[in-house]
Parts: C-alpha cells; sequence; structure tokens
C-alpha cells in the first residue's frame, strides 16, 4: 500500500510504538547484578533523556544506575516460583514511545526524511524511546533489563 507523504503528514496526529514485556512475578522478584559494561550502555541511554524526565524518575536514575558503588548495578529478575510456572513473569506490561506529529514533524515526513536521525527533533520533543522507556521500567522493578533486551532484538 503506497501513501503519498504529503497525505500522511496531513492527516497524522501522532505515532505510537510499543512492545509488550513479561511482568516479573512479585512473589518471586530477586534483585541480581549487571556487568560494568551493560550498565554503562544503560548510562548512556539514561543521560539522553535525563534532563526531560519526571523529578521521579531522576530519582530512580540518581539511586540506581547513576550512584556510586554496587547498588548502579542491580536490577530485577524472577528466579521461579509455583505461582508463575518458574518462569519468574506473572503477566506483561507495554513498553512505549509516542511521537506528537506537529508542523516541524509533519514537514519532515513530507520531504520524506527518516525523524529517528533528527535529534534535536527528538529532543524537543522529549522523545523516549521504547528501548529507554524499557529501562525506566527495568530501574523500576517492574520488567527485567533481560527481558527487555530480548523484545527490543526481535
Amino acid at each position: 500500500m503506497k501513501v503519498e507523504p504529503f497525505l500522511l503528514s496531513s492527516t497524522l496526529n501522532g505515532v505510537l510504538a510499543q512492545r509488550l514485556v513479561r511482568r516479573i512475578c512479585p512473589h518471586c522478584k530477586t534483585e541480581e547484578v549487571i556487568d560494568e559494561e551493560t550498565r554503562q550502555d544503560v548510562v548512556n541511554e539514561v543521560k539522553k533523556i535525563y534532563d526531560f524526565v519526571s523529578d521521579e524518575t531522576k530519582k530512580l536514575f540518581d539511586s540506581t544506575v547513576l550512584s556510586d558503588g554496587e547498588k548502579n548495578r542491580r536490577f530485577y529478575a524472577g528466579k521461579g516460583c509455583a505461582r508463575c510456572g518458574d518462569t519468574g513473569y506473572q503477566g506483561r506490561v507495554s513498553i512505549s514511545e509516542m511521537l506528537d506529529v506537529n508542523d516541524e514533524v509533519r514537514e519532515l515526513i513530507a520531504g520524506k526524511k527518516d525523524i529517528h536521525y533528527d535529534a534535536e527533533l527528538l529532543k524537543k520533543q522529549k522523545f523516549i524511546t521504547v528501548k529507554q522507556d524499557g529501562i525506566i521500567r527495568a530501574l523500576q522493578g517492574v520488567t527485567s533489563f533481560e527481558e527487555v533486551l530480548r523484545v527490543m532484538s526481535d
């Protein structure tokens, strides 16, 4: 199905992308330590969005991956129990990104340009990617970091 960019840009109000990740079972949730290389990847993603996330999320970042000591490498995982069928997970939760289609974005769409490479535009929109949202959920203990990576590699 071929759609002309000018038609698309004039009708879109927003673009939502989401993935479902498994939720850690609350009955067997445990802390785990990630390696330093993985932590550094997380820190790089966190730094991209730090300036425009909520104060609550900043506190979460500051008390985990951006803190000193071993606490900065702690994430959560489910070890498996009878309630979750020994999977460590129970239910699902979405991780998502939302792009507001404003006039600037409409111009990019009409000009057939790739919006994901316009860093300034994304920063102006306070854009959080699916992966970054997944990292926030993992730091909150809602899902595991491994689950975010698994879903993002599909």
